[in-house]
């Protein structure tokens, strides 16, 4: 189903709930699309905040009942919506008008100028996260039916802390011993929370699960060096990423304690796409 835009011609889901409450990010009106995306009214700052290689504005969304609704920001231009759970609270991040001295174009070679922060929607109102020690960065990626909320905090080029949300509150899930990509990407309706850490030296990342205030290293799959872990379900089953040195990348399954290679499970007849 076409769930149609907020004036332009481009839209992304990026969650669904329970309810069949979905939330994404959209265009505004005056884009056209050939070889690339141009707006007449182009984002103030140049900021490429879709990620399209143009400076489109880029609004948060909710499409509920066959609507669809833009969400606020916090006084920037742009926000993006990146979970839901089925009482229709939206997890995401959203800019603010202060400008992100992190940023470094030069460096990060993108174009981002104010600083984005962590946000949960409720009833179409913004209530802007914490983020940890002051960091200037965040984003809320998933949230749960009881309202938590995980995502991470950092500067304009490295998520450095992973953090769960919870009442308004920012907890510090830990690491590994790397001080960057650090991040928590879902959690479970029993507070499970799944990711990546960083190893010493930052080096290379691992898949974690984090329970009970406590952060489990998940490994890789055999003879891999790196691994994240994507989403978790409500029986403890994560599923996420394992990848060797040459950046070949292969989906996991981890259950009762076990990584099983999902591509071990397609008949050896089976078709590429």
């Amino acid at each position: 189903m076409d769930l149609g835009t907020l004036g332009g011609t481009f839209s992304e889901a990026a969650g669904i709930n329970n309810r069949g409450s979905v939330e994404g990010r959209s265009t505004l009106p005056g884009d056209k699309v050939g070889g690339r995306a141009e707006t007449s009214t182009p984002d103030p700052l140049g900021e490429d905040f879709c990620g399209l290689g143009t400076p489109l504005i880029c609004l948060p969304f909710l499409w509920q009942k066959g609507v669809i609704t833009p969400l606020p920001t916090l006084g920037g231009n742009n926000g993006q919506a990146t979970g839901v759970n089925s009482r229709g609270e939206v997890a995401g991040q959203a800019e603010i008008a202060a400008p992100d001295p992190t940023c470094d174009p030069s460096i990060t070679g993108d174009p981002q100028v104010l600083q984005i922060k962590p946000v949960i929607w409720r009833n179409g109102n913004v209530q802007e996260l914490p983020t940890f020690g002051g960091d200037p960065d965040g984003a809320a990626l998933a949230i749960n039916e009881i309202g938590q909320a995980v995502g991470f905090s950092g500067s304009c080029i490295n998520f450095g802390h992973a953090l769960l949300w919870q009442n308004g509150r920012a907890t510090d899930l830990g690491n590994f011993g790397g001080t960057m990509n650090n991040g928590a990407f879902d959690t479970s309706n029993q507070g499970q929370v799944v990711g990546l850490s960083g190893l010493p030296g930052d080096t290379t990342v691992h898949a974690f699960l984090w329970q009970n205030g406590a952060m489990t290293d998940l490994g890789t799959l055999p003879g891999d060096v790196a691994s994240e872990g994507d989403a978790i379900n409500s029986k403890g089953q994560v599923v996420g990423a394992s990848a060797d040195m040459e950046g070949n990348v292969r989906a996991f399954l981890r259950q009762n304690g076990v990584m099983t290679d999902l591509n071990t499970l397609i008949p050896s007849s089976s078709p590429c796409f």
